[in-house]
């Protein structure tokens, strides 16, 4: 961290997380809680000096985010975080614009280390990192084991600190924009402002590789249509001809190199239509796999986040003050969301040094939201699906795990409903 003439350093935000200070409320939070699941229960000293270890690998963590006249900022702080154990529901408000407070929490309960992190400090690629440089730094310290135990990320500081938008930023070429159509949204009785419904089910990775090979299509593609079948089977007839939409971040860093511990994803929607397609499991799953193959390329991927970039680029967004502007972003944010259905985001396959791998059970991934929301992750024959709601009814969630289990995935169920609001 550098501090010069009694000043600490400032960060501007990038592009994606400049959408999240000005949409965050108490019904929807914009925070990720990951967690991994040891086979013991955590001891919260060695896990105090593994936070101060991490923290030394991802100084840019130690930020406060603060609001300018134009827009808002990172500032480097001396605040020094505390491991705590868990007395909060998953993905409790971290950001509060009236407090000057770090942007990520971690806490521990049983066997279990949380990390919870607002969006507009990392997503979850660089959540998932940094969870993982924690759990190496607590299991050595925890066993005493050696150096080759820890995770060391071959990255500088000023890499891992990467506007990775602001450098593979190119003017984009002119365009016309399509009006999207707007989404069919799922209309139920919602739970208390603060409350997450989260059902997660456990299941083997080769039961899923084995099913999604089967059709031809990857895990995410193969979940992504487990979801629309899920969906349509409670689609009213009267909301048959709107198309179902699945929202799906991509990490960005797989098309372009980038080590950047911040922000660095794009979204493609997946729009699929009952009224005007067959609706079979299968036929929905060569669909995905379609979309996903003509759609995740860099070149595209490239021309919608340049895209979004040039509008912060103008010069009528420049000059116009902070309140201006929030007020477009939450009208954007509003208007993209009459767009989408529900969300899928797979983290993917989390991998340690293999002199911790006998210690670690799982890693998990929920993920606030004001709609049905399901994030993926694996470690080892273990993936997580975490489903958290806004809804009081479980059905799309319900049908989804038994559609999973009616097609031979052995699925193992918990959940926080009816337990306080507590995982």
């Amino acid at each position: 961290m550098v501090f010069e003439k009694g000043r600490a350093r400032w960060t501007k935000l990038e592009n994606a997380a400049k959408i999240f200070p000005s949409t965050t409320n108490k019904r929807d939070t914009k925070v990720f809680r990951f967690y991994c699941e040891l086979n013991d229960a955590v001891d919260p000293e060695p896990l105090q000096l593994a936070l101060k270890h991490s923290l030394a690998k991802f100084p840019f963590f130690r930020s406060v985010l603060k609001k300018g006249l134009f827009w808002y900022y990172f500032e480097d702080s001396r605040i020094e975080p505390s491991v705590h154990e868990d007395n909060r529901p998953p993905c409790s408000q971290i950001y509060n614009p009236n407090r000057k407070n770090l942007l990520f929490d971690v806490s521990y309960f049983g066997c279990r280390i949380n990390l919870e992190v607002y969006h507009a400090l990392t997503d979850g690629t660089g959540a998932m990192n940094f969870l993982k440089t924690l759990t190496s730094e607590y299991l050595v310290r925890r066993y005493e084991l050696g150096t080759s135990a820890l995770i060391d990320y071959d990255a500088s500081e000023a890499q891992k600190r990467d506007d990775s938008f602001s450098k593979y930023y190119c003017k984009p070429k002119p365009y016309k924009l399509k009006r999207a159509a707007v989404a069919y949204r799922v209309h139920e009785e919602k739970l208390p402002v603060g409350s997450l419904g989260i059902i997660e089910g456990r299941v083997s990775v080769k039961s899923l590789l084995g099913i999604s090979r089967s059709m031809g299509v990857t895990v995410t593609a193969f979940l992504c249509a487990v979801l629309f079948r899920s969906i349509c089977d409670g689609l009213p007839v009267r909301e048959h001809s709107k198309p179902v939409v699945i929202s799906v971040p991509v990490n960005l860093r797989k098309y372009f190199p980038s080590e950047s511990a911040r922000n660095f994803f794009g979204v493609v929607d997946v729009p699929y239509n009952f009224s005007e397609q067959s609706g079979e499991l299968s036929e929905i799953a060569a669909y995905v796999g379609a979309y996903f193959k003509n759609e995740l390329t860099a070149e595209k991927l490239g021309q919608r986040f340049n895209r979004l970039a040039s509008y912060e680029r103008a010069i009528a967004a420049r000059i116009a003050p902070i309140t201006v502007k929030n007020f477009f972003l939450r009208l954007a944010y509003n208007q993209n969301n009459r767009g989408v259905t529900a969300a899928l985001s797979n983290i993917g396959v989390v991998s340690l040094p293999e002199d911790i791998n006998k210690y670690v059970r799982q890693f998990g991934v929920l993920c606030s939201t004001d709609k049905i929301q399901a994030c993926i992750c694996s470690y080892m024959d273990n993936l997580v699906i975490g489903f958290s709601s806004p809804f009081l009814s479980t059905d799309i969630q319900r049908r989804f795990f038994r559609l999973l289990t009616s097609m031979g995935a052995d699925v193992e169920i918990t959940s926080n409903i009816g337990n306080g609001g507590n995982l």
